[in-house]
């Protein structure tokens, strides 16, 4: 499964124009879930690179993103991540940022999971 979710992946990055071989490799690693998290993640982290991708984002801030999200995959519970993604999802690609900034900037993952959870949302609305 992980072959697969690594696979489609690299597909979708390629087809952004990022880079292929070891470095696009080395951005598939925020996969690195376990089996049950990255079948759920998978396919909503495929809709939101497709959004960004229509967004017109760059390869490299689509980068940091990826960054940014195996933090939180590392740092959170399993399922305060997969709440998180989902609604990062929906969010508006502004309000999707302000959680990245957040993340990078704001100290976000410092608080308890329950705290990023409740920013999350109260962006989300």
């Amino acid at each position: 499964m992980l072959r697969k979710v690594t696979l489609l992946l690299f597909l979708a990055l390629a087809l952004v124009g990022r880079p292929t071989g070891a470095e696009a490799a080395q951005d598939a690693t925020w996969l690195d879930l376990p089996p049950g998290i990255a079948a759920q993640a998978e396919p909503i982290h495929e809709a939101m690179m497709a959004r960004c991708q229509r967004a017109g984002m760059s390869p490299e801030h689509m980068r940091m993103m990826m960054v940014d999200l195996q933090r939180m995959a590392d740092q959170l519970p399993p399922g305060v991540f997969l709440e998180i993604l989902r609604l990062m999802s929906e969010m508006d690609m502004a309000e999707m940022m302000a959680v990245h900034q957040a993340v990078r900037e704001g100290g976000l993952l410092q608080e308890p999971p329950g705290q990023v959870a409740r920013f999350v949302r109260e962006l989300a609305r």
